[in-house]
């Protein structure tokens, strides 16, 4: 009874509250252990054993020490043998899962009457919950339930048999998923893997305790394109430093991918040693020749090129492009040639002649065009836009095609590359207004990766556009908070780009002095890329505002079009939340921005709706049939 909630222990109550599913019985019994427990404790202690650990310690609740248990018995007794080993199955299944994952899980090769009979009788019963979401139709075993089901097969001795053979699922799924996400068909193969990251990550660690190498290589090879996309993070890269080790003796397909994978993830993300890279890149090109595997040599030869900057052997990348270009075009491997047509063309841009590099790069645009390959698309359009300029022919790509072609392929990375391009375009028309605004949008999608080495091209974008708005002190900011990152990202840096930012730090220093320049870029030092987004977001509103004139008077040019069609996509998904009544805050959690860029993105919307607030926003959506 002398338990307090408290800003301390409130995230601990919280998780404690979704462990048990928010199950009042659960709760009460977990609240009896207060006395002795720390709340943090008592949640840890919940993977020791659940049920175990929620009965009432009291003497005269006798009759109520295992009620829960006795609860969800009664339930499992209501079942079939047929369903009850189904749920025995899904326990282990954590988190949420899709209808694929469920019938690898219970051994089913694919959807018959009696597997969805069974699986509706165990959501009937509440023993699995349905869950609606973007990708369709899921489910979850809660905690308290899955607990029991664990119990259960540990019991009937099948607990063992059914994680293995799970994993081997994932194994043989996961293995089938790489090779098709580059691909237009691809996406939803992609799709997929996002959506079951999560039970993939855990069979790769059962088949890691396990050591089934082969396992573990394919789950790697499957997993490796996610975390490419979404951010590679400490505990990924140590579950792939333990596959390194366990699959160093295959000499498989499946290790080949595992050894390039880990030396373009470690260096580029995590830093790895460069020469531990270089001799992980050197073993799978070995393995590939070995394996006469075409394919996986190319890969590892890209591999080596990307590379090369952080390996500081840019010189070197010369001999593999070429080697890559003559290898793709022997074996007919057309999208892989169209790839080193653009390293090529990247390497004859950095050397000088740029004549090559214009004609490699519309080579690859083409192929890429006719394969359907977005990304590729996407890299030759980097190659050309920047040399073509104003001599932009009409089969040349321009920077909205290639946009179009990095979201159709989901790739967050390959959009926060391009954005940078959209705003120096703008700024270069003398649209500097515009030019902010498009560099709010492209900093409030980089606040989704602030780990990708794109945004710090987002951020140094905008310290150009902020200097042209005559905010030089938030240039200087801006500098400051990424000039540690400035040196693994210079061989990516166009020359002209790279120029013009330096003309322009030299102007902001001659601007503020010295002294105050020095001062700003060091105090900006200790900001993280998500604090310096964040107040980068903050001048640019301001600038426009004291641009425009104030917010209540402001108003924007006519537009005969739908106001609702002046939105960016990122002030629509923000409008269909305001429409639904979320707060600030609440958009803020769906959407993974923090509550400040949320009241930038309805400020905006405001003026571009010329409304007044919300209640005259959701009018106007709602006339517009939103």
């Amino acid at each position: 009874h002398s338990f307090e909630l408290t800003a301390v222990n409130a995230t601990a109550v919280a998780e404690l509250c979704r462990r048990l599913d928010g199950l009042p019985l659960a709760l009460e019994l977990a609240g009896a252990r207060a006395a002795t427990l720390s709340v943090g404790d008592l949640t840890r202690r919940l993977d020791e054993g659940l049920l175990d650990l929620l009965h009432s310690p009291l003497r005269d609740a006798a009759e109520r020490a295992d009620v829960l248990r006795a609860a969800i018995e009664s339930t499992c007794a209501l079942l079939h043998p047929r369903e009850m080993r189904m749920l025995d199955r899904l326990s282990v299944l954590a988190g949420s899962f899709g209808l694929d994952p469920a019938l690898g899980a219970t051994g089913a090769d694919s959807v018959d009457g009696d597997v969805l009979d069974d699986l509706s009788t165990l959501v009937d019963l509440h023993l699995i919950d349905p869950l609606d979401g973007p990708n369709g139709r899921r489910f979850v075993v809660p905690n308290t339930i899955r607990a029991y089901a664990c119990e259960h097969a540990e019991a009937a001795g099948t607990s063992g048999v059914d994680r293995a053979e799970f994993t081997e699922w994932c194994a043989a799924t996961a293995w089938r998923q790489p090779e098709r996400t580059d691909e237009p068909v691809g996406y939803e193969a992609a799709r997929w893997v996002d959506a079951e990251h999560h039970l993939l990550e855990d069979a790769l660690r059962d088949a890691l305790d396990r050591g089934r190498a082969e396992q573990v290589a394919r789950l790697v090879a499957g997993l490796a394109p996610y975390w490419e996309r979404h951010g590679y993070d400490a505990a990924a890269h140590q579950l792939v430093q333990q596959a390194v080790e366990l699959t160093s003796s295959l000499a498989t397909k499946a290790s080949v991918q595992t050894l390039t994978w880990s030396a373009v993830l470690g260096l580029q993300y995590v830093r790895d040693e460069p020469a531990l890279v270089v001799r992980r890149l050197e073993r799978a090109l070995a393995l590939a020749e070995q394996l006469q595997d075409t394919e996986e040599e190319l890969r590892a030869l890209s591999a080596r090129v990307v590379l090369a900057p952080y390996i500081g052997d840019v010189e070197g990348a010369r001999v593999y492009v070429e080697q890559g270009l003559a290898l793709a075009g022997r074996g007919g491997h057309e999208d892989w040639q169209a790839r080193f047509e653009v390293w090529v063309g990247m390497r004859a841009h950095q050397t000088g002649d740029l004549d090559r590099a214009v004609a490699l790069g519309r080579a690859a645009v083409e192929r890429a065009r006719r394969l359907g390959d977005d990304r590729t698309l996407v890299h030759a359009s980097q190659l050309l836009l920047p040399l073509v300029g104003a001599d932009r022919r009409p089969g040349d790509p321009s920077v909205e095609e290639a946009l179009a072609a990095a979201r159709r392929a989901e790739a967050l990375h390959l959009e926060l590359s391009l954005l940078p391009m959209r705003v120096a375009g703008v700024l270069s028309a003398g649209d500097e207004a515009g030019a902010a605004r498009f560099a709010e949008e492209a900093l409030t999608t980089a606040r989704r990766a602030p780990s990708d080495p794109a945004t710090v091209l987002n951020l140094m974008t905008a310290a150009y556009v902020l200097d042209r708005l005559n905010q030089p002190a938030a240039a200087a900011r801006i500098h400051g908070a990424v000039y540690a990152q400035l040196t693994a990202l210079e061989p990516y840096i166009p020359p002209a780009g790279a120029r013009a930012y330096n003309e322009m730090l030299v102007r902001v220093r001659q601007t503020l002095g010295a002294t105050a320049f020095d001062a700003a870029v060091a105090e900006a030092g200790a900001l993280s890329i998500t604090q310096c987004i964040d107040e980068t977001l903050e001048r640019l509103q301001a600038s426009l505002e004291h641009r425009l004139g104030a917010a209540s008077t402001e108003r924007p040019p006519a537009d005969p079009r739908d106001p609702i069609m002046r939105l960016t996509a990122r002030e629509r998904d923000v409008l269909n939340l305001v429409i639904a009544g979320r707060t600030n805050r609440e958009i803020a959690g769906e959407l993974s921005l923090s509550p400040k860029t949320v009241m930038h993105h309805t400020g905006a919307i405001y003026r571009k709706l010329r409304v007044r607030g919300r209640a005259e926003a959701i009018a106007q959506s709602l006339r517009s049939g939103m």
